[in-house]
């Protein structure tokens, strides 16, 4: 193939197995005043979860110098092995179980090329990429919420159902537009009409007759059904990618390593809890004009008993010089 110094097609298939962990197939108690809880149920019939993965891909190196290299992987994993909440009658609070199956795809692109080569000086520039979606495609149980922490309840903003992509981020939004609002009123979780709200200077919708006032709060959103509990945030980003530099003149070398991560959402937890404390900056309102000064109740609101919601949620997009 003219400019083509070699090509090389790829095509492999694998298959493997996870066990479950050792203390799955026992009960599990904790002690609390002195008496024994039970916490988790054992499952002495758990399977190991099975893994297939098929891989697509192509390595070429065209015109001297340059590289390139594809790969797509299709990965799917059935029996998983979770830890699921039971209903109160079952006495625990969880059990490990072959719980369904999850199917992933991803792209990887690797570029390399050499810029420039003489004598005296020598550039190479590398950028790969990838990109994963994960998505639940069964599940035997109902659908329930996991976060970070297993031993928090109010950490739990992951929902695990059947088609849902994971890495989905859930919990409550605040009123910022109309359709919003009506969705609201017709759910019946706020009372009037359109008018008797309105817009405040952050873009939340307050009610009218207490804007600008000590009992001014954001609004809770609702859909017309009456739920809260909607997608707010995504932690999957469009793509990864990673940028290195090598330079050498005569006996220098200077090599850079950047990591681009664009897209993405992140739950930060970490500046919802001191809310209430009222210890973030936010609540610092030196400069504002008075008539929009916010009580500290206000930002309360946003606190919301640590409850997930959408205030807290934050664009993950980094660049960042890794290595030099």
């Amino acid at each position: 193939i003219p400019g083509v110094d070699e090509l090389k097609l790829r095509v492999s298939h694998g298959t493997a197995g996870l066990r479950p962990q050792f203390n799955a197939q026992y009960e599990v108690f904790s002690v609390a005043g002195g008496s024994p809880e039970k916490i988790t149920l054992g499952n002495p019939l758990l399977k190991p979860a099975f893994s297939t993965e098929n891989e697509y891909g192509f390595n070429v190196n065209f015109l001297t110098n340059y590289t390139l290299e594809y790969s797509y992987s299709d990965k799917s994993t059935s029996d998983q092995i979770m830890s699921v909440p039971l209903s109160a009658a079952a006495g625990y609070r969880n059990q490990w179980r072959n719980a369904g199956t999850l199917a992933g795809q991803t792209h990887e692109l690797a570029i390399g090329a050499v810029l420039a080569s003489s004598k005296d000086f020598f550039w190479r520039l590398n950028v790969t990429a990838d990109r994963t979606r994960q998505k639940i495609t069964q599940l035997n149980v109902a659908p329930f919420l996991v976060g970070p922490s297993a031993s928090d309840a109010n950490t739990k903003i992951f929902r695990i159902a059947e088609g849902q992509k994971f890495g989905v981020i859930y919990g409550s939004r605040w009123i910022r537009d109309a359709g919003q609002l009506a969705a609201t009123i017709k759910s019946g979780k706020l009372n009037g009409v359109a008018a008797d709200y309105k817009v405040n200077e952050d873009g939340y919708y307050v009610r009218a007759a207490e804007f600008h006032t000590v009992n001014e709060v954001p609004l809770k959103a609702y859909d017309e059904t009456g739920e809260a509990l909607t997608e707010i945030g995504d932690v999957n980003p469009d793509f990864n990618m990673g940028i290195s530099n090598t330079l050498q003149w005569k006996g220098v070398t200077l090599s850079a390593q950047f990591n681009w991560v664009k897209g993405g959402e992140i739950y930060n937890y970490t500046r919802q809890w001191p809310f209430n404390e009222f210890r973030d900056p936010v609540i610092n309102q030196t400069g504002k004009p008075e008539a929009e000064k916010k009580p500290t109740t206000y930002y309360s609101a946003f606190y919301n008993n640590f409850d997930s919601n959408d205030y807290f949620v934050e664009n993950g997009t980094y660049l960042r010089l890794r290595e030099l």
